[in-house]
Order: structure tokens, then sequence, then C-alpha cells
């Protein structure tokens, strides 16, 4: 499969293929953007609550359920040959850890030859095998309109929100659904600010970023900690929860005695750990994506399962969930964050876009061992300036994990968020294909904060041929089209790749 990158400076001819007749042609299309798989372990499928779950959600998504008895990769020869649009690993909780979230990522890249990703993909777990059940059985939230974030994300965003800054010092941002805003100063611990507007406003999206592990995240630093314990959330613990040498957790069992515990909110919700050290990782079957999953009503959690010294696969997904202005789903924001990441490793490092790195360790204390592995497995000189940003996109490029139904797809609201400064259309009439870019506003020269615009085909394609828009370095693969940098455009102008495409 060829692909179109930013060094691409030579147009390839391919020949054309015959066209199928139309009904096949929309039969081909449907069948590829609504494709999924179900992948999980014989362990897990043979466990008759596990195994509810697993056939529940092949009922549900019309599913091709691949098993294996215990390395992932096993499948790879079954999902290669089906090539779904979806893919949802299903684990027990006792069976994740940072390998296998690494593993997903890996395998998800090897459905044919190009070192882009293949499919959209999702680990479905949980405290018990009924939080994944419930996962499956639950459509909402569709579109998030209220907010509960610990980073700062723009208010302008949702109908109604309560930011706590990790720009300002102390500031705590609340927007009501009157569109009034008030500001104001709380010293130390927000625990208690963070958890009473997550039980009163039940949010559907919850954003967090300060220090965390498996088991805490810490309101702000080291002054607040919320922590899960017993597949339950708790908060107003005080003890020490991060070994700050290694960034793990420090503890292995918290007491709950003198704690208060989090009260299950109403609706259901996105927890999105955009920032914090290894929340994502499911080292146990008591952590906090369990807990969530188990006692907090969520049904898509996104986190980190390395320690966050980098934080860029996150920070890019957010950016995009964001300028996507209520267009881009949080699975798709996820899967074309990870594409940019790789991209820019295509373009700086070619050899490192498909090295995986052996010792999958989520630990600072193997950062230097890391650094070492990533320097010599590049095959090059990489330069100076460009040195941190190698290791950190290897570093975050198979660490960030997508807990849930990885064919939900949750919006921003379209009526509340800011609108698209540029929208995409894609037209697939023909054998020459046409995406097209329109400028809502003026877009001055992009850089590294302007979010990519993509679209995945509505069918896959063997071969392309670029016609017209070259210059403007779009990634082109089998299944999806990406522009890392539209513009500079002006109000009202477009931005035009034509392509002709040979089928499948």
């Amino acid at each position: 499969m060829k692909i179109l990158t930013a060094i691409l400076s030579v147009m390839l001819a391919v020949s054309a293929c015959a066209t199928s007749a139309q009904d096949d042609t929309e039969k081909t299309k449907k069948t590829y953007a609504n494709s999924y798989a179900v992948v999980v372990d014989d362990a897990t499928y043979n466990d008759t609550a596990w195994k509810i779950a697993t056939d529940a959600l092949v009922q549900k998504r019309n599913a091709t359920l691949v098993r294996y008895q215990k390395d992932v990769f096993d499948a790879l020869p079954e999902l290669q040959k089906i090539f779904p649009k979806y893919i949802c690993f299903v684990r027990t909780p006792d069976d994740i850890k940072a390998k296998f979230v690494a593993d997903a990522w890996r395998i998800t890249r090897q459905l044919d030859s190009d070192p882009y990703g293949d499919a959209i993909h999702g680990i479905l777990t949980g405290y018990t095998a009924e939080d994944a059940l419930r996962i499956i059985n639950c459509a909402e939230p569709k579109e998030i309109e209220t907010c509960l974030a610990q980073t700062s994300i723009g208010p302008d965003r949702f109908k109604e929100s309560l930011i706590i800054s990790d720009g300002e010092r102390d500031a705590v941002i609340q927007k009501t659904a009157d569109g009034q805003m008030k500001k104001t100063i709380v010293p130390g611990d927000k625990s208690d600010i963070f958890v009473d507007y997550f039980e009163k406003m039940a949010p559907d999206m919850i954003v967090t970023s300060s220090h965390g592990a498996q088991n805490t995240i810490e309101m702000p630093a080291s002054k607040g900690r919320i922590v899960s314990q017993n597949g339950k959330v708790w908060y107003k613990y005080n003890g020490s929860t991060i070994d700050l040498r290694t960034g793990q957790s420090s503890v292995k069992n918290i007491s709950t005695k003198n704690l208060s515990e989090v009260k299950t909110p109403s609706k259901p919700n996105l927890f999105f750990a955009v920032g914090n050290c290894l929340v994502g990782e499911v080292n146990k079957r008591d952590c906090m994506v369990t807990a969530a999953f188990h006692s907090l009503n969520t049904v898509q959690f996104v986190g980190y399962n390395f320690t966050t010294w980098y934080g860029q696969m996150g920070h890019l997904a957010l950016r995009y969930l964001e300028q996507g202005g209520g267009y881009t789903p949080m699975n798709e924001a996820i899967f074309f964050a990870n594409q940019v990441l790789l991209d820019d490793l295509g373009q700086w490092a070619p050899n490192l876009q498909r090295y995986n790195f052996p010792n999958v360790s989520s630990s600072l204390s193997n950062f230097g061992g890391f650094n070492r592995m990533v320097a010599e497995n590049a095959n090059q000189r990489i330069p100076r300036q460009l040195q941190g940003r190698v290791v950190g996109h290897m570093w975050d490029r198979d660490c960030v994990a997508f807990y849930g139904d990885p064919a939900h797809e949750i919006y921003l609201s379209k009526e509340h968020t800011f609108k698209p400064n540029i929208t995409t259309e894609l037209f697939t009439d023909s054998d020459v294909w046409r995406f097209e870019l329109t400028a809502q506003q003026d877009c001055g020269e992009p850089n590294e904060y302007t979010a990519q615009r993509c679209t995945f085909f509505p069918e896959r394609i063997r071969e392309f041929t670029v016609i017209k828009g070259a210059e403007f370095k779009p990634v082109i693969t089998d299944n999806f089209i990406m522009v890392r940098k539209p513009g500079p455009v002006k109000k009202g102008e477009k931005i035009v790749i034509e392509f002709k495409v040979e089928k499948f």
C-alpha cells in the first residue's frame, strides 16, 4: 500500500480497476463502514460471565468473533483476513497491564503493509463482567454538554462546566447554563470542589491532568487525593500515593475507614485522563479505570499507561476533539492523534515507525535504557533539536489506552461548542475522489497546535494516484486521508485534494 507523506514528490501512476456493480459497491461500503471484530482470549471467553458480555457485544455490533489462546498476535491472521474498521479486545482486568495496551496498538497497525493504524480499537474490561455488559448496553452519552475538568480547556465548548485550571494557580472557573462565568481563587486541596460538582451535575465528560498513578489522582499536585479501592472511588485521602522516583503507585491497599465515597452519578460519562501519569493503566483488578466503570457510571475511559513527562498523545487527542467543533468523536480523536505521532516519526526517523520496543515498562527508572534503545534502533543520526521529540513520540505512541466500545461515538455538542474553523467533505461518487477543506474564517500559518483534518473512507482502496493537492502533503492510506497542516487560507477559500483510486 502506498503512502503519501511529506517527503513524497513524485506522483505514481496506477492502473484503473474494473468498476463493480452499483449494488455490490453499496454493499461493500456498508460492510466496511460498520465492520467490527471482537477479539478475546480463550481464558476470558471460557468464563461464563465474560462470555455473556462478549457475546452481547458480538450481537450488538454484528461482529466477527476472533478467539486466541494466549498471545494476542495469534489473532492477527484472522484480523488481516476480515480487516474490520473497529476492533474491540475483551480482557479481564487481571490480564491487561501496559504491555497488552501496547500490543493492541501494534497489532492494529499490522493488518496491511503500511505503518499507519488500520482500525479504531478499544479494550473492553471492568471491575466485573457486569460492568462490561453495562458499557455494551449503554448508548449514552452521545453529546458532551457538561464538563468537569482539572486542566485548561475552553469553558465555551460546553453548556455548563467547572474548570480547575492548571494554567492559573488555584483558579476555579465555572460556567452556568445561562452563560455566566465566575472565577474564584481556591488555594490548596480542591477535591471537595471536584467531587461536589461531579455528584451534583453528573457531567458528560471528566478531564483530569495532575499527578496520578494507577489508583490515584491528585487535586492538584500533592494536595488532596482521589483514590480507588474495592471497585469504588474515594476522596479526602491524605497519605502518600506516588513514588516520585519511579512514578508508580506507592501503595497497594488503601484503607477507606476515614475516607468519603464518591457517589455514583445519574448519567453515564466519558472519563479522559488526558495528562495524569499511569491513571489509565489497569495493573490489577482494583484500579482507577475499573473503579470508574464500576461506580462512576463511566462508559469510556482514556488514559496513560506510562508516566507522562511528554504528554503529546493525550493533548493531541484533546486538541482534535476541541477543534473538531462537535464533528469529531472521541474514538477518532484518539486514533488520529496516534497517526500524527506515526507520521512525525516517519519524517524524523522512518525506522522507528515500525520499531516495537520489547521491554514495555511504565517506570521512570527505565527511562535511560529506553532512550538508548530508541537511539540504537533509529539507525540514523537524529539532530539534537529533535532528539527529545523523537524519544517522546516513541514513549507516547503505544501507551494511551482507549477503554470501552470503539464504535461508540461521543461528540462535543454542536450547539454549545465553537464551530470548526475549517470544515471537510469527501466526495466518492466516481473513481476520482475529492477531499475538500473549506475555511469558515481566516486561518493563518498552521502550527503544532493546529489539529489535523481527516476522515475515514466509506470503503477501502487498494491504490491511488494524486491528481491535485500534493503540495498540502496529505497522508493517504487504504482507509483514511489526513491533512496535517491545512492553510493558510482565507475565509471561503477551499483546499482541494483529488486522487484517482483503485478499489478492492
